[in-house]
């Protein structure tokens, strides 16, 4: 990740809902909930799952929601959850940007999956669909579902799905 200083007018901004992490969180507060009503009959050693139910539940949490932002200066993917860090690449980084069907199973499943400094790769991965993948210079990429992806190709300046160029050796290519 490449920290950029404050970003400037959004260019295009684009989500998606992840409603798996919308029931599993959900659930995992109620499991928490109803675990702690039953110490009274069972016994107070069920206390001690309350507190794994509800760190999983801030785990998944931010992935409830995901957002893509493009300025003049970066690409910003903020999640739902204030704890949950953005990830931020300036333009300048970004190789090539082409719009992708996202399968989970191709990016080893849901969440966030890989590490651009460690293995220069990084799908987000929130429900399967559309998404955007960015070519990273000098070498990776990321992956990040999105509703709707054809409006980022239009921030970067390419003209839509399909072989194209665009401004600063940019291309699209063809989809997958």
């Amino acid at each position: 990740m490449t920290s950029v200083g404050r970003p400037g007018r959004p260019l295009w901004t684009g989500s998606a809902r992840g409603t798996l992490f919308v029931v599993l969180s959900a659930g995992l507060v109620a499991a928490a909930i109803v675990t702690a009503a039953l110490t009274v009959v069972v016994g107070p050693w069920m206390l001690t799952m309350v507190p794994a139910f509800a760190v999983t539940a801030a785990v998944l949490a931010p992935f409830r929601r995901v957002t893509v932002t493009v300025t003049d200066e970066q690409v910003r993917v903020d999640f739902a959850g204030p704890w949950w860090p953005p990830i931020r690449l300036a333009r300048e980084r970004i190789r090539a940007v082409e719009v992708v069907d996202v399968r989970p199973w191709r990016h080893g499943g849901y969440g966030y999956r890989g590490s651009l400094r460690l293995f220069h790769r990084l799908a987000v991965v929130v429900r399967r669909g559309p998404g955007l993948r960015f070519e990273l210079e000098p070498r990776g990429w990321l992956v990040v579902t999105v509703d709707r992806p054809d409006g980022a190709l239009a921030a970067f300046g390419l003209p839509g799905p399909g072989r194209s160029t665009g401004p600063r050796g940019l291309r699209s290519p063809r989809r997958r």
